[in-house]
C-alpha cells in the first residue's frame, strides 16, 4: 500500500501538467482577489484575506496538496490596488505566485465595473532528490532540487451592484502568456512543464429572507481550455454573525461551510470537503480555514456653508 500511495502521488503531479494547474479554494467567495485582479478595492476599504487549504487529510505525509494564500487590497478613489501571494504544494512540486493588481472602476447605472490587470511572477520547483525512478540514472528525471521562474500576467472584469441583492459578477483570466517551465536535469536534459491559461467566471447574490436571516448563493466556473469545473454553494447568514451552508464541486467533492463574524470587520470560516472520487479510499477529507478582515472607509460629508442670499424687498 505504501508503494501504491507513492506512485499515486507522482501520478497526481503528472496529471497537474495536463489538467487545471491553479489551486482551488472552497471559500472562493471570500478569496476572489486570488483569481480576479479587477476585484481589488471593491469592498470600499482595506481588505486582507489569509487562507489555508489542507487537501486529503490522512494521505501520505508530504504528498498531499497544501495551499496557503494571502491577499491584501484597498481602494483609492476610483482605483483599486492589490497584492496576492500564493504558496501551493503538490507532492514534491512547489509553486509560488506573487502578483500586484490594479483596476479602474466605472459607474454603470447603480453599480460599478472594475477593469484591470495583474503582473508578477510564478516560480515552480521540483525536489528531485525525493523521486525514485524505476530505471536508474534516468537522465530525464532530476536528482536535485530544480526550479524555474517566469513572469505572470492576468486580467479581469468585476461588476457589483449593492442595490440589486448585493449582486456581483466577475470574469478573469490568469497566466495569459502561458509560460512553459523547464526543469534542468542531469546531462543537460530537461523536464518540461506546459503552462496553461485559466479562465474564471463567478457570480453571487444575497437575498434577505427576514430581518435576521439572509441566503447567499455563489457560483464559480473554471476552465483551462481543455476542462471545465463548476463550484456552487449557498449559506444562510443569521443576524450578521453566524453562517452555515453547503457546497458542491463537479466531479470532486461536497462540502460543509461554517463561519462566524467575530466583529463586523473580522470573519473566520471553516469548510470540510468530502471527496467523491476514489481518493476517499486513502483520505479522510479536506479542511480549509479562511480569516478575512475588512475595514471600510467612510468619507466625511462636505460641510454646508451658510450662504447669504440677497433678495429684493417687497413693500406693500
Amino acid at each position: 500500500m505504501k508503494k501504491i500511495i507513492e506512485v499515486l502521488g507522482l501520478l497526481l503531479i503528472c496529471a497537474a501538467v495536463f489538467g487545471q494547474q491553479d489551486p482551488y479554494y472552497t471559500h472562493f467567495m471570500f478569496n476572489r482577489q486570488a483569481y480576479n485582479p479587477a476585484y481589488s478595492g471593491s469592498q470600499g476599504g482595506l481588505e486582507a484575506t489569509l487562507l489555508h487549504h489542507s487537501q486529503w487529510a490522512g494521505f501520505k505525509e508530504n504528498l498531499a496538496p497544501s495551499t496557503q494564500s494571502l491577499g491584501i487590497n484597498l481602494p483609492f478613489r476610483n482605483h483599486g490596488f492589490g497584492l496576492q501571494l500564493v504558496n501551493d504544494k503538490l507532492g514534491y512540486e512547489k509553486s509560488v505566485n506573487l502578483s500586484l493588481s490594479y483596476n479602474y472602476r466605472f459607474n454603470i447605472g447603480s453599480g460599478t465595473l472594475g477593469v484591470g490587470p495583474s503582473i508578477g511572477f510564478l516560480q515552480k520547483s521540483l525536489d528531485g532528490s525525493k523521486l525514485t525512478p524505476e530505471k536508474a540514472n534516468d537522465l530525464k528525471i532530476p536528482t536535485t532540487n530544480v526550479s524555474s521562474l517566469k513572469p505572470d500576467y492576468g486580467f479581469g472584469f468585476f461588476y457589483q451592484n449593492e442595490s440589486v441583492n448585493n449582486l456581483y459578477v466577475g470574469l478573469s483570466a490568469t497566466h495569459l502568456s502561458e509560460e512553459d517551465f523547464n526543469y534542468d536535469a542531469a546531462a543537460g536534459a530537461m523536464v518540461k512543464y506546459n503552462g496553461r491559461r485559466h479562465y474564471y467566471l463567478t457570480a453571487g447574490m444575497q437575498f434577505e429572507l427576514s430581518p435576521v436571516l439572509a441566503l447567499r448563493p455563489n457560483v464559480l466556473m473554471k476552465n483551462d481550455g481543455a476542462t471545465t469545473q463548476f463550484d456552487v454553494n449557498a449559506d444562510l447568514l443569521y443576524k450578521q454573525k453566524l453562517r452555515g451552508g453547503f457546497a458542491y464541486r463537479s466531479g470532486d467533492a461536497m462540502s460543509v461551510l461554517l463561519g462566524y463574524y467575530i466583529t463586523p470587520q473580522w470573519h473566520l470560516g471553516y469548510s470540510y470537503d468530502y471527496t467523491l472520487t476514489d481518493i476517499s479510499n486513502v483520505s479522510s477529507g479536506t479542511h480549509e480555514l479562511v480569516l478575512n478582515f475588512v475595514l471600510k472607509t467612510t468619507r466625511k460629508p462636505k460641510p454646508v456653508l451658510n450662504k447669504i442670499i440677497l433678495t429684493p424687498r417687497f413693500l406693500e
